[in-house]
């Protein structure tokens, strides 16, 4: 059977100067993504990239206004998201999304930097378009999802596509950065089984009288 085709996330954008090679340009990404594991993203600096590359600080500043753009962009390049296969399951289609294209994408990235991305991209042009086209991808792929659950009626016709992607990010995002709390394919089906059926999560008992989990 033919494997689906992976949609890489590499967002075109303009060129801020003159026509960037793409050795260097792949050299200098390359750094980024080090220095970032190495470092987190708070102590990533356009300086330390630019040795860590060997090209000169100029350089980098020519083709990512800020550590952020630079920083979002090396997530684009990383991280791609993953057309899911019609199983003809409802229920199976929307946890193997929630999971693949945004639980575990979300857990490959710390919390610190994740916060100070959402923080820094506010007062970024540059960072929030790359930041956007991010979650263009992902929305695309989430409706299609979400489109053939409708269209099996197990959601109603007139179901808020948007809001429901919104929910599953949303939620998703806090749960990871700002508690304490799991998360996992089995937060992604409680998930699933909220706007499926209505089925209020519960707790077992390991969750409910463990320490929490990573």
């Amino acid at each position: 059977m033919e494997q689906p085709r992976r949609e890489a996330v590499s967002p075109a954008r303009p060129h801020r100067g003159s026509v960037r090679n793409e050795a260097v340009h792949r050299d200098v990404l390359r750094a980024a993504s080090e220095l970032l594991d190495e470092r987190g993203y708070s102590r990533l600096t356009m300086e330390a990239v630019a040795h860590r590359a060997k090209v000169g600080k100029a350089t980098v500043y020519r083709w990512w206004s800020s550590k952020s753009a630079l920083a979002l962009e090396v997530l684009a390049e990383r991280y791609q998201s993953h057309p899911v296969p019609d199983s003809g399951d409802s229920r199976q289609d929307l946890v193997a999304f929630l999971s693949v294209n945004i639980v575990e994408q979300l857990r490959q990235v710390d919390r610190a930097t994740a916060l100070a991305l959402s923080a820094d991209v506010a007062d970024d042009p540059e960072a929030r378009r790359i930041w956007v086209d991010l979650g263009v991808t992902r929305r695309r792929l989430g409706r299609a999802v979400v489109g053939r659950v409708i269209a099996r009626g197990d959601l109603p016709e007139d179901t808020d596509v948007d809001l429901v992607l919104d929910m599953f990010a949303g939620f998703t995002f806090f749960r990871r950065n700002l508690t304490d709390r799991p998360i996992g394919v089995q937060y992604a089906e409680q998930l699933v089984d909220l706007l499926l059926g209505g089925q209020v999560p519960r707790r077992t008992a390991q969750r409910a009288t463990g320490p929490p989990e990573d």
